[in-house]
């Protein structure tokens, strides 16, 4: 027998030692015959890359491709070829080699197959095991392609090439959007173990590279912003977004170019914003970009303050907010009976006090005084206080979620992600969201599905109980005096004016 019919030979026997179903192992066995036809006919008497190549080029189904995939690597498992699949990388990685003391911050010199092995350890542990499972996959695939390419040592660069090619392979279409990111991922995660030696969740944003004058231009923007305002990471990320879109589109490469902007220049950059984003979003970004044309004529990089072009367009349309009925109020409070106890907690807060997305998913348990049953916030949002009365329902869903679902782990937070890691939420919209879904719900003007319809809901129930405006305090937290005529608090006395039912008025169960 040559050394491919014994490689055929010896992988027929670890077939039958698998115990396959018999439908199964028969499918096995006649890709196993046509190998040996194949290398008959190609006159090959190992096995090779190239014979290995025909064979899975011949698979006609995606079923079948399977099978001979799979034979591929038990055959080079068991001779140690190396073969590599279409894409270049290795049908079996070889198992990891640590045992060596990692230092961090990590410089080069480290064994990357170490650095990946002490990071899935700690995925291990913070990971479920299903997620671990694609982590392990991602991690084999980069694995491989260090090895192709004979890097065995920690580089920043190698893994930025490897991100690259990933990148390139997914705007090409060769790979799913899904595997592209998990890959990203793992590189950014190891890059941040081999910083700090931690493993931390968290959102990874691609960084956008722009020239170094500009980006000192960013940066003093927002020392300038900090010098008067307290803007959240989410808000600077989204400045900087806009700013980034403005250099961009008004193709700025210097401070210099910036000196040759006229009006036709700043409308065309509305013209361009107009057709990208949608009306809403502009309400949001218009008065981002006036902002920044104001630090630009303030800098003395602009001749004229063009911040009037951004000219708001909901400026003059009328105000029509998000509302729900008391109809559909009433159906999605049965339906909470029927909900996760977390999903009731989040819901009746909304109801309830319409309070921010924000600031349900940022309440911290020190911000809830059980004896006096009241709710002490600073809203996210504003950083303004905010004191409202704990109603027994509102505090009896908490304590149901917080004894009975919520995960023991040590967190001042009182809503936490459902998988692992343990984090506080970000968001509640998609739990609202589904809910709208499922009771099919709309809203007066057929827009919107997060907390926030409850916050404009909540004012309309307030008005229709005639309570003055005079007499509702403004403790919602807005700066702008003009956002105000949209948004009306409460005092303790009114709050429990607006309930639908009787169901409304509880009795608490917590001491």
């Amino acid at each position: 027998m040559n050394e491919l019919e014994i490689a055929v030979h010896n992988c027929r026997d670890s077939l039958i030692e698998k115990h396959l179903c018999k439908g199964l192992t028969e499918r096995y066995c006649a890709a196993l015959n046509h190998l040996l036809k194949l290398g008959v006919r190609e006159n090959i008497s190992s096995p090779c890359q190239e014979l290995f190549d025909i064979f899975i080029g011949e698979s006609t189904t995606k079923d079948n491709s399977t099978v001979r995939r799979t034979i591929v690597r038990w055959i080079d498992k068991e001779c140690d070829l190396k073969i590599v699949d279409y894409d270049g990388y290795l049908f079996n990685v070889p198992n990891m080699v640590n045992g060596e003391k990692i230092s961090f911050p990590i410089s080069s010199g480290t064994s990357m197959d170490n650095l990946i092995a002490y990071t899935l350890s700690l995925m291990k542990k913070s990971h479920g095991s299903s997620t671990y499972g694609q982590y392990v996959h991602a991690f084999n695939h980069l694995r491989s392609w260090l090895i192709i390419n004979s890097q065995n040592e920690f580089n920043v660069t190698a893994l930025e090439e490897y991100n690259f090619i990933n990148e390139s392979c997914f705007i090409n279409c060769l790979i799913k959007e899904w595997v592209f990111k998990i890959r990203r991922r793992c590189v950014n995660i190891l890059l941040d173990v081999a910083k700090t030696g931690k493993l931390k969740w968290h959102i990874y944003v691609k960084k956008e590279y722009v020239d170094k004058n500009i980006e000192d231009l960013i940066d003093d923007y927002f020392v300038k912003e900090n010098a008067y305002t307290k803007n959240s990471e989410k808000t600077r990320v989204l400045h900087r977004y806009v700013f980034l879109e403005m250099i961009k589109i008004l193709n700025i490469k210097s401070k210099d170019d910036m000196k040759k902007l006229n009006r036709k220049d700043f409308e065309e950059l509305c013209d361009r914003l107009n057709s990208k984003f949608c009306q809403n979003s502009l309400t949001t970004i218009y008065p981002i970009c006036r902002h920044i044309v104001t630090y630009f004529y303030d800098r003395k990089l602009l001749d004229l303050n063009y911040g009037f072009v951004f000219m708001n367009p909901n400026y003059f349309k009328e105000y029509n907010p998000c509302l729900i009925s008391k109809e559909d109020e009433t159906k999605i409070i049965e339906y909470l009976d029927y909900c996760s106890f977390k999903v009731k907690a989040i819901m009746m807060l909304a109801i309830r006090y319409g309070m921010r997305d924000s600031d349900i998913c940022g309440l911290r348990f020190d911000e809830i005084d059980w004896h006096k049953e009241t709710i002490n916030i600073n809203q996210r949002k504003t950083d303004k206080p905010l004191v409202l009365p704990l109603l027994d329902d509102v505090g009896n869903a908490i304590v149901d979620y917080v004894e009975n679902e919520r995960p023991d782990v040590n967190s001042p937070y009182i809503f936490l992600r459902n998988q692992r890691p343990y984090e506080r939420m970000e968001s509640a919209y998609s739990i609202c969201s589904k809910i709208f879904n499922k009771l099919e719900i709309r809203t007066s003007n057929n827009k919107g599905k997060g907390i926030h319809v409850f916050r404009y809901t909540l004012v309309k129930r307030l008005l229709e109980t005639q309570i003055p405006h005079q007499i509702i305090p403004d403790t919602l937290g807005h700066v702008s005096n003009d956002s105000d005529r949209y948004y009306y608090s409460m005092e303790e006395d009114k709050l429990k004016m607006c309930c639908l039912d009787d169901r409304w008025i509880g009795v608490k169960t917590w001491k």
